[in-house]
């Protein structure tokens, strides 16, 4: 045996937390009103705001959003953040294979976005449109100075558009 731990990086990092913290420390971080960096969380905190009818620009410079999904169950995790054209996109890279939230987008796309503490409540749609998706990933490229030729410029991502509220069920 080599003695390298063969426990997965999150694995390893999540235990080394718990025995920092202890379990009501976990419990108390997951239920601060969000994800806390990698960890995911539960309901947004924060000022709710409506949906903004003149567009997202002035969410362009943020380095990332929290985004709150799962409607009656909620869960929500932080992510990169792009604005075109005034239209909010969110990504969701698969880089974590076991990542739920886009999945749990697709089920019930009722969502809620936290921009530095104002709160917006939409709904995620899925864009797969491959000509969108290349000026996203360019926009990506260029935001996040993330070369287009590394395999973190290949990895699967599903692109998701913040959209207005609907009342309609999901």
């Amino acid at each position: 045996m080599s003695g390298k731990s063969t426990t997965a990086p999150g694995r390893n990092l999540a235990s080394r937390l718990l025995r920092c913290v202890g379990p009501l420390g976990v419990a108390l971080l997951l239920a601060c009103g969000g994800p806390w960096g990698p960890f995911p969380g539960g309901a947004l905190s924060g000022e709710e705001h409506p949906y903004p009818a003149h567009g997202f620009e002035f969410a362009a410079d943020a380095e990332t959003v929290a985004v709150e999904v799962g409607g009656e169950s909620p869960r929500s995790v932080q992510t990169w953040v792009l604005v075109l054209d005034g239209q909010l996109f969110v990504p969701a890279d698969f880089f974590n294979p076991g990542k739920r939230w886009p999945h749990q987008a697709i089920a019930d796309p009722r969502a809620r976005l936290r921009i530095e503490d104002r709160i917006h409540a939409g709904r995620l749609t899925r864009i797969q449109d491959p000509t969108t998706i290349d000026a996203l990933r360019r926009a990506t490229s260029v935001k996040y100075d993330v070369d287009e030729d590394s395999w973190a410029a290949r990895i699967e991502v599903w692109w998701f558009r913040f959209d207005p509220p609907s009342d309609a069920a999901p």
